[in-house]
């Protein structure tokens, strides 16, 4: 199948937008020989506007007074981390706080 179409002998330029964890897993150099490969003269960019989760809401409870277990946990909720893993992430960190 022709996903590229016409771009024989194109100048090209590739601007897409995504998640965070989209972005790890594309691959960069396999779509820009691709690219090549389907006859393209010349790859100008290939750049990606990447939705980061720091873009999201804080939680403005979130502050030093909370302590590092607790912000674990919050953190573990707001990322939908089952509760079984967020509470092991939370006894981890505790044992790190009372090795330090």
């Amino acid at each position: 199948e022709d996903v590229f179409g016409d771009i024989e002998n194109a100048i090209v330029r590739i601007r897409y937008s995504c998640s965070e964890d989209l972005n790890k897993v594309l691959n960069r150099r396999a779509l820009e020989k691709a690219l090549y490969d389907a006859g393209v003269y010349f790859v100008a960019e290939i750049k990606g506007e990447i939705e980061r989760a720091a873009d999201r809401l804080r939680d403005e409870g979130l502050t030093e007074a909370v302590g590092p277990v607790e912000a674990v946990r919050r953190w573990a909720a707001a990322n939908d981390i089952e509760d079984a893993e967020a509470e092991e992430l939370a006894a981890m960190a505790a044992e790190l706080l009372e090795v330090a």
